[in-house]
Parts: C-alpha cells; structure tokens; sequence
C-alpha cells in the first residue's frame, strides 16, 4: 500500500494532467476503466457530492452499465494500491492516476528496447530470449502475439519483419541449433 499526503498526489495530479481536476485522469482497480471528474458531473454527480466520489467509486455506478463497473473503495473488499494521508491525520483510499500517453510512449519504447536486446543478446551470444520474443523469433506469430506486451501489438507488423531481416541460420526451424555469433 502506498501512503501519500494530500500535497503530493495533488501536485503529481496537476503535473500529470494540468491545473483542472476535472480533467484528471483515474482508472477502477475492478474494472480498468479510465475515468474523470467531468465524467461524474456528466453522468449526473452533484457537485457537492463529487469529493465522496471522484477517485472512490466506478462512473458505472452512475451510467448504469454505459461505462464501467458499479465498484467502490468502500465496499469489503479492498485492493486498492494508493491512501492519500489528509492535512487532518485521516486517510483517504483512492483510485490509480491513470498513464498519461507520455508515460505509455515511455513504457512502449522501454519494451521495444528489450525485445532488441533480446534479440541481439540471442544472436550474439545464443541467450535464449523471453517467450515474446522466443515465440518471435521460432516464427509462432500467433503464440508470440499472446504474449506481447499490449505497448507493442499495434506496431505488430514491424516487429515480424524485423525478425524476418535476420538471418534465417539464427531463426525459424534453426532455434534450437543457435549458439550465437556476431555478424
């Protein structure tokens, strides 16, 4: 669990997703539903009501199955990952910042980066890679897909060609005989 003061999560809010907090960006532990105060005004929350609200419980609870689950922090079950420490001494459970596209464009060039290095380490060294980029390269594209990273799936097609512009004594049917080399 981790514990935050008020001060700081409403700092890395503002960094994350600029100065209006109804442009600030949660996701439902539940449901994985990325969601913002605007939502809940738009789906009929009382302004006076939004604090209980905003970052605690699903929008499906007020869209009636529109848009996310009917899930809430304050309900039994608790696996939520984030409690902001008030200026009061309480504690609020809250919803995950949701990924801004610059952290996912981070995160996407992170695990490009690794299957690279995978690979050059496998066909330097002959290491086998991790099942991802193994799947890759013994040409199973499909099991392969099951595996990736979901940063990744949308440039697909990039990565099969890359795989396919090695030689074929290191891929395909020749895997299990690879000892690595350089080229």
């Amino acid at each position: 669990m981790k514990e935050i003061k008020v001060n700081d999560w409403m700092k890395e809010g503002k960094e994350r997703f600029g100065e209006s907090m109804t442009e600030w960006q949660f996701v439902c532990p539940a449901c994985k539903t990325v969601q913002t105060i605007q939502d809940l005004i738009d789906a009929g929350v009382k302004n006076e009501d939004l604090d209980g609200y905003m970052a605690f419980s699903c929008i499906g609870r007020f869209t009636k199955g529109e848009k996310g689950c009917d899930w809430t922090l304050g309900g039994l079950f608790q696996f939520h990952k984030i409690e902001v420490l008030l200026e009061d001494g309480g504690k609020r459970r809250v919803f995950e910042f949701a990924e801004t596209e610059k952290e996912e464009e981070i995160e996407s060039l992170r695990v490009d980066k690794s299957i690279r290095e995978a690979v050059d380490m496998w066909l330097k060294h002959g290491i086998k890679p991790g099942s991802c980029t193994e799947f890759l390269l013994r040409g199973d594209y499909e099991r392969a897909f099951k595996h990736a990273h979901p940063f990744i799936k949308p440039h697909w097609n990039d990565y099969i060609a890359h795989i396919e512009s090695l030689p074929e004594e290191c891929r395909g049917d020749n895997f299990d005989n690879w000892k690595g080399k350089e080229f």
